[in-house]
């Protein structure tokens, strides 16, 4: 199975152009505020990632407990990063021209979850019939965007502990994924915030710790990733 990666039109990201800019390993998107681009040896790109650095925005103005930043080769940073490719051969085999041309984006969908991207890096299911194997939790399903799941999403999940990414299905195939962030990103267009009154639109299940962390923190943000090119066909 290989994907295509299209970032929501919404958002205005056009993620071909970007990746023309970039040279190799993981680089800053010029003139861009939010994401990075992983690319393999070989030139070609495998994953993406979404940052938080250390000095821009002025993140202690947002009502959010980080904890104590982890270092990024020197910069104080959170990442969250997502692969198109196994891991495992980014920074090995990679891809030649071929491969890229026949595979696409990728193959699949890897979310790092941890500090070592081969050791930390979990495969997601390509198809929505073998996730009843895994943590993943029925969300709810909404026209454009898909079926959402949730990780291990329960009513007494501690809003501390909420993986800060979903996944997409639709026709019972993975068709995306996205980042939903805790703490309202104004100074980024790339993102779309969220109210509170749309979260059960998303979810099934709405942890009882959730409209309280809402406020405290002054709201939500997200961000959906799509492997298709008719979002029309993304149903219910």
């Amino acid at each position: 199975m290989s994907i295509d990666l299209r970032p929501a039109v919404d958002y205005g990201l056009q993620y071909n152009s970007l990746i023309d800019e970039i040279r190799k390993g993981i680089h800053r998107v010029p003139k861009n505020d939010l994401f990075r681009s992983v690319k393999n040896w070989s030139n070609g790109r495998s994953g993406l990632c979404v940052s938080r650095s250390g000095s821009e925005p002025e993140w202690n103005t947002f009502k959010v407990t980080w904890g104590p930043n982890p270092l990024i080769a020197g910069t104080d940073s959170y990442v969250l990063t997502a692969y198109f490719v196994d891991p495992r051969t980014i920074c090995t085999s990679g891809r030649d021209e071929a491969r890229l041309k026949l595979e696409g984006s990728g193959t699949g969908l890897w979310l790092q979850n941890g500090s070592d991207p081969i050791r930390d890096s979990v495969p997601i299911p390509l198809h929505e019939n073998t996730i009843n194997t895994t943590r993943w939790v029925l969300g709810s399903c909404f026209p454009s965007m898909g079926v959402h799941y949730w990780y291990d999403n329960r009513l007494d999940k501690e809003c501390d502990e909420i993986f800060p990414v979903f996944l997409l299905y639709n026709k019972g195939k993975l068709t995306g994924f996205g980042w939903g962030l805790a703490g309202k990103y104004e100074y980024t267009k790339r993102t779309e915030p969220v109210p509170y009154g749309a979260v059960s639109k998303f979810m099934r299940i709405v942890p009882t710790c959730l409209e309280k962390y809402f406020e405290d923190i002054g709201g939500f943000t997200a961000m959906h990733l799509y492997f298709n090119t008719a979002p029309w066909n993304l149903l219910c």
